[in-house]
């Protein structure tokens, strides 16, 4: 019979652990795998072993997004066991197949994103090398990855896990419902007490909006009608549609928030026009430092995105930085 085991494997960060699981099947199955150390695999191989099994059995890895502790031992396990990896294209890990060379490209991609957030140089320099530290300790190379989509279904012997789409926490986001008792994996799409925020993610692909586009992916799986909820981080939990409600409801304040701060301190100068997003930011949640700055501009630029397309925020190009003003 097929069994589900949920690992809480420690990492580094705020939150503490991460929810992996082990399905127990004659396909054994890990999906999601915590940050590259030593503490969190043999967490996992512990935790698979009181089920009776074997790391190196492990035959699929299934990432429910691209972020560090989701993914960041996916290639240290595959080589262990030959495990497939399976991860959204958007949200591709092929990079770290050779992670000096790709993180040369991020570390242009962070000064870039930063700069344009406005903030300022000797900091930018500090939060780059912090990221770019955080990706190449965390992270274990990869050989290969095979691109998953909406709708792709994994077969177990109990019964089927289709992929759901869910774009917003991260581009290539993505849920997986168990068709024949509607349970949902949620990776960090939904969350049962943490507001996931959509984080910096510069990409071309058609339709992905940020914080738009996860309004639009909980709206989609609070139509699922599933009753059971496996989330990334925290407890299960079974009222999906309210904490979706709470969800929006958090997502509306902080868009007024955000709109207050722009309406009190962002107006025109003769010197400059509106705030950045590092003056947004600084605003709505207070002092950042270290990695926190990271994650406040990456929210903030979701809520202004967000606003920009809703027709009440415009967003200045000047001198490689973006300002914010109220539209009038």
């Amino acid at each position: 019979m097929t069994k589900i085991t949920r690992i809480q494997v420690p990492i580094p960060y705020p939150v503490r652990w991460v929810n992996c699981y082990y399905i127990a099947d004659s396909v054994p199955t890990l999906i999601d795998t915590g940050v590259n150390t030593e503490e969190g695999l043999e967490t996992i191989k512990s935790a698979i072993a009181s089920q009776h099994g074997r790391l190196r059995d492990i035959r699929r890895i299934i990432i429910t997004h691209g972020h560090l502790d989701h993914m960041g031992l996916a290639g240290r396990i595959a080589a262990i066991c030959g495990a497939e990896i399976f991860v959204h294209p958007w949200d591709s890990i092929q990079w770290v197949a050779n992670p000096d060379e790709k993180l040369i490209r991020k570390r242009e991609n962070y000064r870039d994103f930063f700069a344009k957030a406005g903030i300022p140089k000797d900091l930018t320099d500090q939060l780059v090398q912090l990221v770019v530290t955080r990706h190449r300790s965390m992270c274990s190379p990869i050989g290969t990855e095979t691109p998953i989509k909406d709708g792709m279904v994994f077969e177990f012997d109990d019964f089927d896990l289709q992929v759901i789409h869910t774009p917003g926490h991260s581009a290539g986001s993505v849920c997986l419902l168990n068709r024949v008792d509607g349970t949902l994996f949620t990776g960090d799409t939904i969350l049962p007490e943490i507001y996931p925020n959509p984080a910096m993610q510069k990409t071309g692909f058609a339709g992905y909006r940020s914080l738009s586009s996860h309004q639009e992916s909980l709206e989609r799986i609070g139509r699922l009608g599933t009753k059971t909820i496996l989330p990334g981080h925290g407890r299960r939990f079974e009222d999906l549609e309210k904490r979706i409600l709470r969800i929006q409801s958090q997502h509306a304040k902080r868009c007024k928030q955000v709109l207050r701060i722009l309406s009190q301190n962002g107006k025109p100068s003769n010197k400059q026009s509106g705030m950045t997003q590092f003056m947004a930011a600084t605003q709505l949640f207070g002092s950042l430092s270290g990695i926190d700055v990271f994650y406040g501009i990456s929210a903030t630029e979701g809520h202004l995105d967000a606003l920009e397309e809703q027709g009440l925020v415009r967003r200045l190009n000047e001198e490689s930085q973006y300002f914010y003003e109220i539209r009038n």
